[in-house]
């Protein structure tokens, strides 16, 4: 997790974070509060990849793009301008997409 998000968070919900050094270094979670169902249903998540398999073109493509536009750290995501040039929308198989 980003330094900016743990701090963020740290300052918002400091239950749900460990320190050290004085400062929060990462999500304590699953915590002794947190439901069995709330972990079963977060270990039942699956991976992008098991999501859009990337077995062809336009899967590796739209993998990407979807990959890039949900970049946890913000200065890492895909800008809207770059997101609408992105190989996916005139690439392989862009007829049938």
């Amino acid at each position: 997790m980003p330094n900016c998000f743990a701090r963020a968070g740290y300052r918002s919900k400091p239950e749900f974070f460990k320190e050290v050094g004085g400062a929060p270094a990462h999500l304590d979670w699953p915590n002794p509060k947190a439901s069995q169902q709330t972990k079963k249903d977060v270990k039942a998540m699956k991976m992008l990849s098991e999501i859009i398999p990337p077995t062809d073109p336009v899967n590796q493509q739209f993998y990407d793009l979807v990959q890039k536009l949900l970049a946890f750290e913000p200065a890492q995501c895909i800008p809207v301008q770059d997101a609408l040039q992105h190989p996916y929308f005139f690439g392989a198989g862009s007829g049938e997409v």
